[in-house]
């Protein structure tokens, strides 16, 4: 009987790591749906606990939530999280170049999401890198700050393309100036 008590307690003592995966695809389950239906705030209370059996799948869920909720700096940091797990996954990298994005980081967006052009695996997933990539070429600004000068050439000795500019020019203002020079002598 004695027998029977000890394999008994050693069962339930199993029992709630047995259970653990359960609940906690039960609670994934649920943020998922919660984030289906847009109630992003119930998304993230119901990943909390799938955390600890299924974290790359909570940092993702977390991470769409706060960009939904407007929590780009979140969004960004539960990326990362979920890039330091699995560092080609397409969908942490749509997630933290879209954080990146809303906090106007630019160009490190477009970095990321360059990448996620690299990783894509069908049409669709392209697409969508290109469509996000196309967004954040048409925001972004460039400035130019410096001076453009001519590289020497190697054909020395020759006359370049800019002396011939020059030369042109000069022809063309000497033979306006001896028009004008001609019509005011004739005009005198």
């Amino acid at each position: 009987m004695k027998l029977k008590a000890n394999s008994t307690l050693k069962a339930l003592a199993i029992l709630p790591f047995l259970a653990s995966p359960l609940l906690a695809s039960n609670d994934l389950k649920q943020a998922q749906d919660a984030l289906s239906t847009g109630d992003y705030k119930a998304a993230i209370q119901y990943a909390v606990p799938v955390w600890k059996t299924y974290p790359l799948d909570a940092a993702l869920l977390t991470s769409r939530a706060a960009l939904e909720l407007g929590r780009a700096d979140l969004a960004e940091d539960t990326a990362r999280l979920a890039l330091k797990m699995d560092t080609d996954n397409f969908a942490a990298r749509i997630l933290l170049g879209n954080a990146l994005f809303r906090q106007d980081k630019k160009t490190e967006a477009s970095i990321v999401l360059r990448r996620v052009l690299d990783l894509a695996k069908n049409e669709r997933e392209k697409r969508l890198a290109r469509g996000l990539l196309r967004q954040i070429s048409q925001l972004q600004r460039f400035t130019l700050n410096g001076t453009f000068e001519f590289v020497p050439s190697s054909n020395v000795g020759k006359v370049t393309s800019e002396e011939k500019l020059i030369l042109s020019l000069a022809k063309q203002l000497l033979h306006l100036r001896t028009r004008q020079l001609g019509l005011a002598c004739l005009e005198a």
